[in-house]
């Protein structure tokens, strides 16, 4: 592996919080109308709302479910790293003509319960100047666990 530094760009610094649930109910009320469904790798907001590290190809891995209105995506969020018995909730999307609708929320009880449904404990990661996001997220009982810097780089 070469670790000259001249071959790596700083695509972007990140000051980060972790979040994890440790409330372990089971059951969370979904209440939404809409109808929520598999991503595939076609769909996709996270260009537009850059909801932190969320490369392209990340959906790819699956497990990434959306809210579609008339068509268009509306919201989204998945699973992504699994470090037992731990789950990332990652991703968490809302496109800007959606927002404060609540279905942000519905699809994070909705993968909350899956990840809590196969005992493992969900958490997540929020750029830490989404105070919005914190906020929403400490209402449905994450709580911080820890402040992480990370520098997103990539090959050249």
């Amino acid at each position: 592996m070469d670790h000259d530094e001249t071959n790596w760009k700083l695509l972007q610094p990140m000051d980060i919080t972790q979040m994890v649930y440790e409330h372990f109910a089971k059951t969370f009320p979904i209440n939404c109308s809409s109808v929520i469904r598999t991503c595939s790798p076609n769909d996709g907001i996270t260009a537009l709302t850059k909801p932190g590290p969320f490369l392209q190809q990340t959906i790819r891995f699956k497990n990434y479910f959306g809210i579609f209105i008339e068509g268009r995506l509306a919201a989204m969020t998945g699973q992504r790293m699994h470090p037992r018995p731990y789950m990332e909730v990652s991703a968490v999307c809302t496109h800007p003509d959606f927002r404060g609708l609540g279905y942000a929320k519905t699809l994070i009880l909705h993968v909350m319960k899956i990840i809590l449904d196969n005992s493992f404990t969900p958490f997540l990661h929020v750029l830490s100047n989404n105070s919005n996001a914190i906020e929403l997220y400490k209402t449905i009982g994450f709580s911080t666990r820890k402040q992480i810097f990370v520098d997103l780089i990539r090959r050249l």
